[in-house]
């Protein structure tokens, strides 16, 4: 007996929309005269229907001669048999079973919440369990995905397969056949061809875990692309129809290229997101890449070629070029000391939903006249706002006196300031690493717009720079380079840096070159930052005669005076100078609200050869202190030693001495002092080592304060002359965000004696 579909609306069918027989196909025919039953070919699906509703009107079974074969549908959704498959049937009962697992039987369930989850249908479950533990466990379903249409146009469906765990949790991944694979659409945009699917969760939210061939249907981005698409290893789509690529972004190892009408785009890298503006949620896939012009020698990239499309599946879609660079070099196959002329330019538009700021750039040089220059501009004409970066390099130096001005560099700015947050810093950091992160000068990248400018009363920049030489011989004795900028409110910054006997210093940004000597005064909004220092050696190359290293750093700091410094060198960076490469000398002063720490090294090295015999002296002199304001306390050491080694052949002798004196005071109270005398000798495989020791302690106290040191002093026990409460505690109203100070109370003993006051003068109405 047969699976016998029922007629629909009066229309006899038999599964067309699940499979198609491989015709013709035999079925039997019982000869009403003899009763013998006779084979009855039929040769297509028509002739199928009249003979199949004939032996339905007769109530006879369907009897089909096998073997039979037949093909799934394309389109065929089921958790159990695959779709556009060849299907072979060797008797009536294995024919009868795959027939029953065409009709749905179905438990539908949806996971998650019904706004964020997937519609899941279970039809086959098992579980084993062992001493109440899921040792076993199968389960078989559909999957259905309401935001991707399948080849039918209707939400997609794929057959799942997965496992019940022991904790809770179950694991959930299509199957399908690897010749037949799945293929959705999202919106009407982009078409998505899986390899793989499995159902994920991540916090509250369920996604579908692919890896897929992305591409886009005949609109304005499959057009570009050229009907040509990428692939995708990790992608998730979720419920909702949002969609997100992990890692952020796809390297493309493949040719693939956008059609940017007169030009060619050469695609590298693939990145995708989301953004929502005018109230409404877009989807974004962004193409970066290398421009192809031809002809001329030019280098051109595309960033932010991005193509948007409504995530609401409206067909509300847009393309958006951000950012197009150009070099060009000229003659093409010129070099750059050998080109006639190079150029630069850049452009960048707003991105949608994030940036309403506007972006270009435009450089040229001319090696063989010498001349330069560039200009920069960032605009946002709705607030309006604009900031503007212009430099130019002459030819010829403008002489002034002993000294001419080679070139000059210039910034002006409306409602754009310097902020750390600009560079990705924090308020933490000094304006000195602003100045240097992440690359030294000032550019319109170190600015922030509006509206993060527009908490500030009329912000406003200017800036200049310039760079000096001797006249006589073309900068080479002294060449100075210098800039002052004023970004009100915000920072006012002057760095100037030095070159002694070296090549003429350019403009900071095109010569990130670091002079011998520079200083530099940052007055920040809430900060006055000095430095200067020196990295100068003869020659310059080795540092052979002379070498010189040194920085010198104060900051002070208005709103909290506590963390000011005065460093002449620091513990992990001394002031270090060596002559002849025999004298090292290093030393550090560290001044601050905390305490004073100082120390200084002599080293003295010397390695000589006689014939076979090497001779090597060393000696060193090291003394250094510290003192701690916070708990009196200070301390000192000073240690000195050398020695001798001599080598001669199979002989090699060495002495050491090593000596070292500290004190400690006042808790504890510490003396310490130490002699070591060594002794090795080596004659051969023979040797001899001596060690000499004298040690020698005085513990006069050897108690510890350790009064705890409170953020916060006041009220704790030695801090009284140091109360920052007040700076560093505030009151916070929750409705107006206005700040007041805290009252304080030394024990809660007296908080309850001051209510009781205030309830005593409320009562007898006492002011």
């Amino acid at each position: 007996m047969e699976t016998v579909p029922e007629p629909k609306n009066g229309s006899f069918t038999y599964f067309n929309d699940k499979f198609d027989f491989y015709y013709p196909i035999t079925m039997f025919e019982k000869d009403e005269v003899n009763g013998v039953v006779n084979e009855k070919e039929i040769a297509d699906y028509p002739a199928l229907l009249v003979y199949l509703q004939k032996l339905y009107t007769a109530k006879l079974p369907y009897t089909f001669k096998f073997p039979l074969a037949l093909k799934t549908k394309a389109e065929l959704n089921s958790s159990t048999i695959y779709a556009g498959t060849d299907y072979s049937f060797e008797n009536a009962l294995d024919y009868q079973t795959f027939l029953s697992e065409l009709e749905e039987n179905m438990l539908w369930k949806t996971i998650g919440s019904e706004e964020k989850g997937f519609k899941v249908g279970f039809n086959k479950f098992d579980i084993t369990f062992k001493q109440n533990k899921v040792v076993n466990s199968n389960i078989k379903g559909s999957l259905e995905i309401p935001k991707l249409q399948g080849e039918d146009q209707k939400p997609l469906k794929v057959g799942i397969e997965g496992h019940l765990f022991d904790d809770g949790d179950f694991n959930l991944t299509a199957s399908f056949n690897k010749d037949n694979k799945p293929k959705a659409n999202l919106f009407n945009l982009v078409n998505l061809d899986f390899h793989s699917l499995e159902l994920g969760k991540q916090d509250e939210d369920y996604y579908l875990g692919t890896s897929c061939y992305v591409s886009f249907q005949d609109s304005l981005m499959g057009n570009l692309l050229k009907g040509k698409g990428f692939e995708v290893e990790k992608l998730r789509v979720y419920s909702d129809g949002n969609i997100e690529v992990e890692g952020g972004s796809i390297p493309i190892p493949v040719s693939l290229s956008v059609n940017l009408g007169p030009v060619q785009m050469a695609v590298t890298n693939i990145n995708f997101g989301s953004t929502q503006f005018n109230g409404r949620k877009y989807n974004f896939w962004g193409f970066d890449g290398a421009i192809s012009v031809n002809p001329l020698g030019v280098d051109a990239r595309g960033e932010g070629v991005k193509f948007y499309y409504s995530t609401e599946g409206d067909g509300d879609s847009f393309l958006r070029i951000q950012t197009i660079e150009v070099d060009l070099i000229i003659p093409g196959t010129a070099t750059e000391a050998s080109a006639m002329a190079i150029i630069h330019g850049m452009i960048s538009l707003p991105e949608p939903g994030k940036s309403k700021e506007f972006t270009g750039e435009v450089s040229l040089k001319l090696p063989k006249a010498k001349i330069s220059g560039s200009v920069g501009m960032s605009f946002m004409p709705k607030y309006p706002a604009f900031l503007i970066d212009a430099s130019i390099e002459l030819p010829v130096p403008i002489p002034l006196g002993f000294l001419a001005i080679n070139a000059f560099r210039g910034l002006l700015g409306f409602r754009y300031v310097a902020t750390k947050e600009a560079v990705g810093l924090t308020k933490d950091d000094s304006w000195y690493e602003y100045y240097k992160h992440p690359k030294p000068g000032i550019n319109l990248k170190k600015f922030s717009g509006p509206p993060d400018s527009m908490q500030y009363n009329t912000p406003f920049s200017i800036g200049a720079g310039a760079t000096f030489g001797t006249v006589a011989d073309g900068g080479h004795v002294l060449s100075l380079r210098a800039m002052l900028l004023l970004s009100l409110p915000t920072l006012f910054y002057i760095e100037a840096g030095l070159n002694v006997i070296s090549g003429r210093l350019g403009l900071i940004e095109d010569d990130p070159s670091n002079p011998p000597f520079f200083a530099m005064v940052a007055f920040g909004d809430d900060s006055l930052e000095l430095a200067t220092g020196a990295d100068f050696s003869i020659p310059k190359d080795g540092g052979q005669i002379f070498k010189l290293t040194a920085l010198l750093e104060a900051g002070f700091f208005f709103k909290n005076q506590k963390p000011w410094y005065v460093n002449f060198g620091t513990k992990d960076k001394p002031i270090t100078a060596e002559v002849l490469t025999l004298f090292t000398a290093k030393s550090f002063i560290m001044l601050s609200a905390q305490g004073i720490e100082a120390g200084a090294r002599l080293d003295f090295k010397l390695e000589q050869s006689f014939g076979p015999a090497k001779v090597k002296l060393w000696a060193y002199l090291e003394m250094g202190g510290k003192i701690s304001f916070k708990r009196p306390q200070m301390g000192g050491y000073i240690t000195a030693g050398g020695g001798i080694q001599i080598k001669l052949l199979i002989i090699n002798v060495e002495i050491a001495l090593n000596t070292i004196f500290s004190v400690e005071s006042f808790k504890p109270f510490l003396i310490y002092a130490k002699l070591e005398l060594s002794v090795r000798v080596k004659i051969g495989i023979i040797k001899l080592r001596k060690n000499f020791t004298i040690e020698l302690q005085w513990d006069l106290n050897r108690v510890i304060d350790r009064t705890p040191y409170s953020p916060l002093p006041k009220g704790t026990v030695g801090d009284g002359e140091d109360d920052r409460t007040l700076e560093n505690v505030k009151g916070v109203h929750m409705l107006t965000n206005q700040a007041f100070a805290l009252d304080y109370f030394k024990s809660a003993g007296e908080k309850i004696m001051i209510q009781k006051n205030l309830i005593v003068k409320e009562c007898l109405n006492i002011s």
